[in-house]
């Protein structure tokens, strides 16, 4: 049997199971870069609809599916009732291969499922959470934002302030050099993808990461 057909079938008894409203899965297939599939015991992925509060979490939700031998998820996201031109988000984790990997798509409401094609995992380098010392202070509002949020700095002596993605990529930088006291800094991300980003403080010594969401 193809793996196209085996993730129909599965689909199909989603689709059962929950059988309220219209139901609309987004799918598709995973591979670890030049090493096959992901096992269904290290891959962890979360998805939602941005402006849609809630996240589908693969494997807690039962409406997330996963199939190791052939790759293929699926999500169904009719009961997040979501409009044409929504935007989809999903992250990708291979706990056991260190690999991640993200993928956006426009929905569109006129069939039952959507295909997102492949998503491939690369490796990538995990931002550390350091508690917070008495000296530092970092502090982003709102969260989650749509246009602009504030970043608040406090600290004593020379200090960088770069913002990540999900895998561990710099996409901004706000700024490096010295403070002594608090400095405050609006980040305004212009174009690029909304999801989860990751503001870090760094010192010599110290560091501070914290999340923020951005829902463009």
């Amino acid at each position: 049997m193809s793996r196209v057909s085996l993730l129909f079938l599965t689909l199909i008894a989603i689709s059962i199971l929950f059988a309220q409203g219209d139901p609309h899965y987004m799918w598709g297939y995973v591979v670890n870069e030049g090493d096959g599939y992901p096992t269904a015991a290290c891959l962890n992925y979360k998805s939602f609809v941005i402006g849609i509060p809630e996240t589908i979490r693969y494997p807690e939700d039962p409406r997330a599916t996963y199939n190791e031998t052939n790759g293929g998820w699926s999500v169904q996201i009719g009961g997040l009732f979501p409009a044409t031109g929504d935007t989809f988000v999903i992250f990708f984790e291979d706990g056991c291969e260190s690999t991640a990997g993200s993928d956006t798509e426009l929905v569109i409401l006129d069939s039952m499922m959507q295909d997102m094609g492949t998503t491939t995992l690369t490796p990538f380098v995990k931002i550390p959470f350091v508690s917070k010392p008495e000296n530092m202070n970092l502090n982003i509002s709102p969260s989650p934002f749509n246009n602009s949020c504030e970043i608040c700095l406090h600290g004593q002596g020379k200090v960088n302030v770069a913002i990540y993605n999900v895998l561990g990529q710099p996409v901004a930088n706000i700024f490096s050099g010295n403070i002594a006291g608090s400095r405050q800094f609006r980040w305004v991300p212009g174009n690029i993808a909304g999801g989860i980003y990751f503001i870090q403080m760094k010192s010599i010594s110290n560091t501070i990461t914290k999340k923020v969401i951005f829902m463009p």
